[in-house]
């Protein structure tokens, strides 16, 4: 049987060839970097035994001799398929990091090659269409006769550097071929963009390919403001490469030749296109309809003649390799188009404030607040757990094992094809308990505990304050929003920041054409002004021209003085207002932000919110509802709420803290509670009781609630006043303070530590009872217990 050696195993394009060669009955031996990655291969071929499939471990394909084991086998090889390239993370050095490993890698199996495995008869080299292309001067119709003609001088270029390594790297192997004179011939194959799925096992978005990133940027909304320039307008499917690959070593004729793989032409745009006709429920994520195609009337041919004949290749069309690569599982589907569903984006869980302290954390612990979306199980399939899923629902949230059988969707599959889902049944019932308190969501606002006055009630669905920065009304007076298009600077990191501050940079020209039509109407509102004073006719007027040399001036205005600076940048960028600087002395030299346009105070300060500032729990307005009670009528009181003591007030962490409690699976601090000693609190409040039957509860009257930047729930709950809790005929447990019955003896017993009242030294007269002592009380009280 033919065996075959495959580089690079865990590949993108390699996985697809993988299935190419079983299927056409080789023997496959494929190199990977570590046995984590190897065994994943295997796993996914469960039904192939390992004399038809297996792995050797190659960690760095660039290191010398690095294949000198791998090519060794028993049986030997009889060809291999060199898809491997050496990698690195941070180039610093184009030759040392780039173009000597990746000359040195192509090299260096042909050299173990020859000195190990003399039976090999063809070795099949991935190269790459950076190897053909002339970027500085296109060439009409590129074909296999075509050569990048990068020098080592350009090289040097970050710009050119992958392009050089590619062209080196397979010259390297045709010079190795012409002086070396092996016993083997090699081929070529030199694909331009490759479009395609992503194998189920390559399960990480590290698996997916440089011209796959563009699709997944597409569906999942990174570009749905502008379309991106398309850069490469030639393509190819990533099966066609896979197969053509395979075809090189069973085709004669292909020994000793170049094959270019093109598809044909494309652009960003017929993506696009394509996407939304296949997919229109991603319609809200995709670029705008009336995006432009930046395909150049004069863009370059192509001539893919002998790849269609020698290895007899027949080119998948854009449409299937599109819909495909975007495929997505019929559970992906149902949660998509259902009427019943909607499964937003998951909330970004809170930053970890920055401590050197050791920080430990379970990946598995219940978060304090909800971050993705949850979904009730089907009647249908709530015994057996089966609802199309990859794997079946677990047990724990089937009707069978759960009261409440309700999963949490974490993820949706397009090019891992993984829907991962848990129980969700935690913040399902908070949301149910919640919705039972029948109150409305509030905007945050600071809670001054010292005074314990709660703000009044602002609701996030008022329309001055419910606006992003695209909604009709945020241009009125007055008119706030909750969301930016901007990110907020002050909870950024550095790296953040620099990422921002980089796509910011690729928008310059458009940032500054905003900027001088904003000079543009600040120079025509200052000229109608002048021209109203003056008493001229404003119809007359003519339209502003501002000249390049007054524009570059006012920008050096701006430069200069950071105070005017800082609002422009702020409105251009539909940047949050950071928070005020607290004090004039850090210096007077800032840049100056404007009067904050969010919708609450608070975000100014801790950050806009991450999702709406009602968080969906509740859609009234305000608090209008009453009560009507059956007997006694309307109640100017809501109905108390029985709240139970999570931690008893005391010092906590070193401070003193009020105590907490949870109201519908809300931790709430006991806004009533003062920090000295109470009387007449709540049985374990002021401190733990574990002789309350069913743990420390009391009644409350919730009053506001807001959800924080961070997406937490804030509750304030009063103690639910006698008045409050008399319809209801219920109120706080009190605890017994007397000694039980059964050790009373005779339904008295003296209390031994008394002061008994002093007696004169004279005999008790007769008939008058005589005292007992403290002694004979003690030791009838034994008595009576132990006769019990």
């Amino acid at each position: 049987m033919v065996k075959v050696l495959l580089t690079g195993g865990s590949g993108f394009i390699a996985a697809h060839i993988i299935d190419y060669l079983l299927e056409h009955g080789f023997d496959t031996v494929v190199t990977v970097r570590s046995e984590e990655k190897g065994q994943k291969i295997l796993d996914a071929h469960p039904n192939t035994p390992k004399e038809k499939l297996s792995y050797v471990i190659v960690k760095d394909v660039a290191e010398e001799g690095a294949f000198d084991d791998a090519v060794k086998s028993n049986p030997p090889f009889d060809y291999v398929l060199h898809t491997a390239s050496p990698f690195h993370y941070n180039v610093t050095d184009p030759v040392k990091d780039f173009l000597d490993p990746a000359i040195k890698g192509t090299t260096g199996i042909l050299k173990a090659i020859k000195e190990h495995a003399p039976t090999v008869k063809r070795v099949v080299v991935t190269s790459s269409f950076a190897a053909i292309v002339n970027p500085k001067e296109h060439q009409k119709v590129y074909s296999e006769k075509v050569w990048n003609p990068v020098t080592w001088e350009e090289a040097m270029d970050p710009a050119q550097t992958y392009r050089a390594s590619k062209t080196f790297a397979e010259k390297a192997a045709w010079d190795f071929i012409e002086k070396e004179k092996p016993n083997f011939d090699i081929a070529t194959i030199n694909p331009p963009l490759v479009l395609g799925p992503v194998v189920p096992y390559l399960n990480s978005l590290d698996a997916v390919n440089t011209s796959n990133s563009r699709i997944s940027n597409l569906v999942r909304g990174n570009n749905k403001d502008k379309l991106p320039p398309t850069g490469t307008f030639i393509w190819v499917d990533v099966h066609d490469v896979a197969l053509a690959h395979v075809k090189a070593i069973e085709v004669a004729e292909a020994g000793g030749q170049r094959f270019f793989l093109v598809a044909g032409l494309y652009s960003n745009k017929q993506v696009v296109d394509v996407i939304r006709e296949a997919y229109p429920q991603l319609e809200d994520r995709l670029p705008p309809k009336d995006s432009a195609d930046d395909t150049p009337a004069d863009v370059y041919g192509y001539d893919n003649t002998k790849s269609r004949e020698v290895l007899g290749i027949q080119y998948r069309s854009l449409k299937e390799s599109v819909t495909d690569t975007v495929k997505v599982s019929p559970t992906a589907n149902l949660l998509r188009k259902s009427r019943l569903f909607a499964v937003p984006q998951a909330l970004q869980p809170p930053r970890e404030p920055p401590t050197s302290k050791v920080v430990r954390e379970s990946d598995t612990a219940t978060l304090p607040y909800p971050t993705r979306a949850s979904i009730v199980t089907p009647a249908s399939s709530l015994a057996r757990g089966d609802w199309g899923l990859k794997r079946a629902l677990p047990a724990k949230s089937t009707s069978g094992r759960s009261s409440r059988p309700v999963v949490r969707v974490k993820a949706l599959d397009t090019f891992e094809h993984i829907t991962d889902f848990e129980s969700a049944a935690d913040h399902t019932v908070t949301l149910e308990k919640f919705q039972e308190l029948h109150m409305p969501l509030s905007l945050p606002s600071k809670v001054n505990y010292a005074t314990s006055i709660v703000p009044r009630h602002q609701s996030p669905f008022e329309s001055h304050v419910d606006n992003t920065n695209t909604s009709a009304g945020v241009d009125e007076t007055g008119a706030k929003q909750f969301r930016h298009s901007g990110p907020w600077l002050a909870g950024q990191t550095e790296a953040e920041f620099n990422t921002y501050l980089n796509k910011v940079r690729k928008n310059k020209p458009e940032l500054l054409q905003k900027l001088r039509e904003r000079f543009i109407e600040k120079r025509t509102a200052e000229r109608r002004k002048q021209a109203q004073d003056n008493g001229e006719d404003l119809e007359a007027l003519a339209p502003l021209q501002v000249t390049e040399e007054e524009f570059q001036t006012y920008l050096k205005s701006l430069r200069v003085d950071p105070f005017s600076l800082g609002p422009v940048v702020f409105e251009l960028l539909d940047l949050p207002s950071p928070p005020s600087v607290p004090t004039d002395r850090i210096g007077q030299k800032y840049y100056q932000s404007p009067g904050t346009k969010l919708s609450s105070a608070e975000y100014a300060v801790s950050g806009p919110p991450k999702t709406h500032p009602s968080a969906g729990l509740s859609y009234a307005r305000s608090h209008a509802l009453i009560y009507n009670h059956p007997q006694y009528g309307p109640q100017a009181y809501q109905r108390p709420v029985e709240a139970r003591i999570l931690r008893p007030k005391g010092r906590f962490k070193g401070k003193t803290a009020k105590a907490i409690a949870g109201v519908g699976g809300i931790a709430v601090e006991d806004l009533n509670a003062m920090t000295f000693v109470e009387q007449g609190s709540p049985a374990g409040l002021a401190y733990f009781d574990a002789s309350v039957p069913g743990g420390a509860k009391y009644w409350v009257t919730p009053i506001r609630a807001s959800v924080d930047s961070e997406g937490r729930i804030g509750l304030a709950s009063y103690r639910a006043s006698a008045t409050a809790k008399a319809p209801y005929n219920i109120e706080d447990y009190k605890k017994p303070n007397s000694i039980p019955e059964i050790a009373r003896g005779e339904r008295f017993v003296p209390r031994l530590d008394r002061q008994r009242p002093r007696q004169n030294a004279a005999s008790p007269q007769a008939g008058e009872p005589q005292q007992a002592t403290t002694e004979d009380i003690a030791k009838n009280l034994m008595k009576t217990l132990s006769s019990v």
